[in-house]
């Protein structure tokens, strides 16, 4: 097998946390080596990749692949309506790998596993994950007799995102008509890599029955909250809905910038601010609710990018977070 010829592909197996603060190290890879064609492939953010730079790819799925007699167990290919499953069991099977090689529609790749624990980082960790991309980009070098560029450029590692044409047009009409009322985006999304204490949605409906005169905006619908009027959900009132390239969290990053604050979780989900366009949110309070580990973690990346020492983000409890909501009365 001549490694030489074989194509880069990043993967992850993991969120899209994982995913997104991924994407300017890979990005990085890419414009210093120009010559090299690199594809990607995940589960969801298909649109953080898509349209970058010329010479990364997302790993597209073909409807007319060929099967093993023996893959899923027995079953037939025509049983199966998605037809990626290949891939998935591939990159599943090996998720806890560093790199691996492997024939897909008759082409090699060399894979590199992007998850920061299996770089060898902590995780939102930006210095660890420099160091893990430098080093697995020298471990496929002298494995595979390769020569790529591992430089990474500090000054470039603000998530590049596109938002130009994300259509959030139904939000800017209720805007236009609540134009008066203070909003606060509060995300309602479920934390997945670690137990989070807070019930959000509970916590959302004591607020918003508390604090009448303040519209409270959140991701997803909820059946306990509606019923209450100043509760906008942002799928249900202004389809922002859930799909795997994540292009509504795109247009739930651009209709937060309407809020006086914005309530996150530890939730990567929920950290799409954290990019290029970050300065937009210069008269924004942003407010992590009780997790003072990601607070620090997000404001060294932030501090680390821009060389300051200014906080982005500030960790609040739910009794200072009463008193800042009260205030806005």
């Amino acid at each position: 097998m001549n490694f030489c010829n074989m194509n880069i592909c990043f993967f992850s197996t993991q969120h899209i946390g994982d995913v997104y603060f991924s994407q300017p190290f890979i990005l990085n890879i890419c414009k210093n080596n120009p010559e090299i064609t690199f594809y990607y492939w995940s589960f969801l953010g298909h649109i953080f990749f898509e349209n970058k730079i010329n010479n990364l790819k997302y790993l597209e799925n073909n409807l007319c692949i060929e099967y093993n007699n023996n893959l899923i167990n027995g079953r037939p290919p025509e049983d199966l309506l998605n037809c990626d499953y290949l891939l998935k069991k591939l990159f599943i099977d090996n998720t806890s790998n560093t790199n691996f090689v492997f024939c897909y529609e008759n082409i090699n790749y060399i894979a590199l596993n992007t998850h920061c624990s299996v770089m060898g980082s902590s995780d939102l960790c930006i210095i660890g994950l420099i160091e893990a991309f430098i080093n697995n980009i020298n471990i496929i070098n002298n494995k595979f007799n390769l020569n790529i560029n591992n430089l990474i450029n500090t000054n470039d590692l603000l998530p590049d995102i596109k938002y130009d044409n994300i259509n959030i047009d139904k939000f800017l009409k209720w805007k236009n008509d609540n134009v008066e009322n203070n909003c606060i985006f509060f995300y309602n999304f479920k934390p997945r890599s670690l137990n989070y204490p807070i019930n959000i949605n509970i916590t959302i409906k004591n607020l918003a029955t508390l604090f009448t005169n303040i519209i409270f905006i959140i991701p997803l619908f909820n059946e306990e909250l509606h019923n209450l009027n100043n509760v906008k959900f942002c799928d249900k009132d202004f389809d922002c809905f859930y799909n795997t390239t994540c292009n509504n969290l795109l247009m739930i990053e651009k209709i937060q910038l309407f809020c006086k604050y914005i309530i996150i979780i530890p939730c990567g989900a929920s950290w799409i601010f954290m990019n290029k366009n970050i300065d937009n949110y210069i008269d924004t309070k942003i407010y992590m609710l009780e997790n003072d580990i990601f607070t620090k973690k997000l404001n060294n990346w932030y501090n680390y990018c821009k060389n300051n020492t200014v906080n982005i983000v500030n960790n609040i409890n739910l009794n200072t977070l009463y008193l800042y909501i009260k205030s806005l009365e």
